[in-house]
């Protein structure tokens, strides 16, 4: 077989490499619209069923007792449009009156919930999602209940505040990364600036990076003896999440180090001895696209990314060595 022969199967060759070692991603939407329910109604099922809509499965909690049986836990999807009926009694509902942009469904949660993403893919990331109060936790911080305080106090100077904290989990491993999100905050020197969220706002998931369930637990300035007395409750609508298909595994773990992975600003691509010939590397992020490129010199062992313009979150360094492919996660804090 003649020279130039040969360089045109392993050109072939390395293309079809990288062919079938190309990024794609799909973002799933769930906005609860393919649920059905009666005017005013809500997901109510005794034997504790979670839901499933797209790639994600709700947990749901029912409990029954010889005081009652009652939804427990978990999440439940809604189409109740009460926003002004306070007390315990009226758990269903979202203070904004409708779903976000104007839908009928929307869903409803009590603290450490939790939503189970598919394993069907090698890599998934969860992108966000659209919140806002309850109407029984928005007007028992309005008003002040028999449990709970009125925020801001008599004066309004109290330093009241109720948070949503999301955490991901990776094969049961709880990750380091987490994400908060203020439903109420009476902190501002200025009184004018304390609110009470009523309307949907957009909750960011993307630096919490590759997970493969999430769980939302909330807090409050609000406690006693026996925890938090603010309601412990919020919606959710268009919950976002990236299904990434990564036909690149993590390969050449003995040739090359990442270092320090998670970083901030710079991380270090160490080979193991130099490079005979030049090697490129490229730096996805987790929808595919191209963030960083740049070369090996011919002699170089390693080479410093500068990353500190990145956003937060999970990405893919692909090192291409003449036929070697080799590939990475990086992960940005």
């Amino acid at each position: 077989m003649s020279e130039n022969s040969m360089k045109k199967i392993m050109m072939v060759t390395a293309g079809l490499i990288l062919a079938t070692n190309s990024i794609k991603a799909q973002t799933n939407v769930v906005d609860f619209e393919n649920f059905t329910l009666p005017t005013d109604s809500f997901y109510l099922d005794t034997t504790s069923a979670d839901f499933v809509s797209g790639i994600s499965t709700f947990q749901y909690d029912w409990t029954q007792s010889q005081w009652g049986d009652y939804w427990s836990g978990g999440f439940s999807y809604s189409n109740m449009k009460d926003s002004v009926t306070s007390g315990y009694m009226n758990p269903y509902s979202t203070k904004a009156a409708i779903g976000y942009n104007n839908s009928s469904n929307y869903a409803v949660s009590q603290n450490f919930s939790m939503i189970k993403l598919s394993t069907f893919s090698a890599w998934q990331a969860p992108l966000g999602f659209y919140v806002t109060n309850s109407t029984y936790a928005y007007n028992s911080m309005r008003d002040g209940d028999a449990f709970g305080k009125k925020f801001g106090g008599t004066s309004g100077d109290d330093q009241d505040w109720f948070k949503l904290l999301v955490r991901g989990y990776s094969q049961g491993v709880l990750t380091n990364d987490s994400v908060e999100f203020y439903l109420a905050d009476f902190r501002f020197a200025n009184n004018s600036q304390d609110y009470i969220l009523k309307t949907w706002e957009y909750v960011n998931l993307s630096p919490l990076g590759v997970v493969d369930s999430l769980v939302f637990e909330l807090k409050s300035s609000d406690v006693g003896a026996w925890g938090m007395n603010t309601p412990a409750y919020f919606c959710m609508d268009n919950f976002e999440s990236l299904d990434v298909f990564i036909g690149i595994k993590e390969t050449g773990n003995e040739n090359v180090s990442l270092y320090p992975n998670p970083a901030k600003s710079n991380i270090t691509i160490h080979m193991a001895g130099t490079l005979s010939d030049k090697a490129n590397y490229v730096v996805f992020d987790i929808t595919g696209k191209e963030v960083l490129t740049g070369t090996f010199g011919k002699g170089v062992s390693s080479v410093k990314l500068t990353i500190e313009n990145l956003e937060r979150g999970v990405y893919f360094v692909r090192i291409t060595n003449g036929n070697e492919i080799i590939s990475k996660k990086i992960i940005k804090e």
